[in-house]
């Protein structure tokens, strides 16, 4: 039972990160999973477990059929074999009408060494930022170091040497932005902010939200010195009564007052806390916690703040062990998962491979 709904979730999951990452990095956001065919895999799993303890659960629909031993095993695999070729080949045929990332960057190489007949568009890619390892586009605010090393402008701010050179970096505090226009998503008035600016750390003058909400079922890894961020958003996503938990190393009583989510559980992640879980006793103990928001089915929220301390408490190979597990309940729940780590605290290895385990990376450093 346990083989078969991991190998489900995990085959549908690598068939959508296969398609979604053949699409270029500006119309990933806009590359949504097919609801309907991974519900049907969360519903498959389900009949798993609902014939693993009550083999004769068909005898309500009156069909006499004893689904056990041999007969569990053939139903296991098949359901297996369907679902994810099925999904594979699913996402294959909507692959065929969508341009690789191969030709995509085979363009932007012939663009770079062709003649230049003028301004760059505004969605060219310059390069790969090496302090957040997104792209940069030739409309995205740049930072060059002496030694040739791009980084956006944002990300620069937030270093003081180049990692490539040790040269120290210089930003020019008095640099004019342009202002754009966004309008806000909850209330929809139309407001004004810097070029560059994440309208989903912007608050709206107007009703005082965030122009942009996250999406709802990913996993989102920050960068932010300031906890307040992820406690704005998830006030923001249980507002429609959505079951949530934080897990903190902080003290969970002064932050469950602090950031006034007094009716969300926070539970301290901490060697020292008196009712708080070890941190090497992340699995199991805390994956027991994960289990409370994924069993009501209602599309929860996750909150880990602080998992660079969490980390220095434990190890990383311990914490990343963790989120494998959990994130994996997550995706088949459509649990949305935010992870705050502190600038500076973890090395540029440590936060690569921290990274691996979430959908998206926010570098908000330089904004909070």
């Amino acid at each position: 039972m346990l083989v078969a709904s991991y190998a489900i979730s995990r085959f549908q999951h690598g068939a959508y990160l296969r398609y979604r990452a053949s699409h270029s990095a500006a119309y990933r956001p806009a590359v949504h999973k097919a609801k309907w065919l991974h519900r049907l895999g969360a519903l498959a799993m389900a009949l798993l477990v609902l014939f693993y303890f009550v083999p004769t659960a068909t005898w309500i629909l009156g069909i006499r059929v004893f689904v056990s031993g041999l007969l569990y095993w053939l139903f296991a695999v098949a359901t297996t074999l369907v679902l994810g070729f099925g999904t594979r080949a699913y996402y294959s045929g909507k692959l065929e009408r969508a341009p690789s990332v191969e030709a995509e960057d085979e363009r932007v190489v012939v663009k770079k060494v062709a003649i230049p007949t003028g301004p760059p568009e505004a969605g060219t890619i310059l390069g790969t930022c090496p302090h957040c390892q997104r792209e940069i586009l030739a409309a995205d605010p740049t930072y060059r170091c002496t030694c040739g090393t791009m980084y956006h402008l944002s990300c620069a701010a937030s270093l003081t040497q180049c990692p490539n050179c040790r040269t120290p970096i210089t930003v020019d505090a008095d640099r004019t932005t342009t202002d754009v226009s966004m309008r806000c998503e909850s209330c929809g008035e139309l407001q004004t902010v810097p070029q560059g600016t994440d309208p989903r750390v912007a608050p709206c003058s107007n009703c005082s939200e965030f122009l942009r909400h996250l999406d709802e079922g990913k996993r989102y890894l920050v960068v932010a010195g300031n906890p307040s961020i992820g406690f704005a958003w998830l006030r923001d996503l249980t507002k429609l009564g959505r079951p949530a938990i934080c897990m903190t190393s902080a003290a969970a009583e002064r932050m469950r007052l602090e950031f006034g989510v007094k009716d969300v559980p926070v539970v301290q992640v901490s060697s020292h806390g008196a009712d708080a879980i070890d941190p090497k006793e992340l699995d199991p103990v805390g994956l027991r916690s994960i289990l409370q928001v994924t069993r009501e089915r209602k599309s929860g929220v996750v909150l880990y703040d602080g998992l660079d301390q969490i980390v220095s408490e434990s190890s990383l190979a311990d914490v990343i062990r963790f989120l494998r597990k959990a994130n994996d309940m997550a995706f088949v729940h459509g649990v949305t998962v935010i992870a705050r780590v502190s600038p500076g605290v973890l090395s540029e290895e440590d936060l690569r491979r921290l990274n691996a385990e979430f959908d998206e990376y926010l570098d908000l450093s330089a904004q909070l």
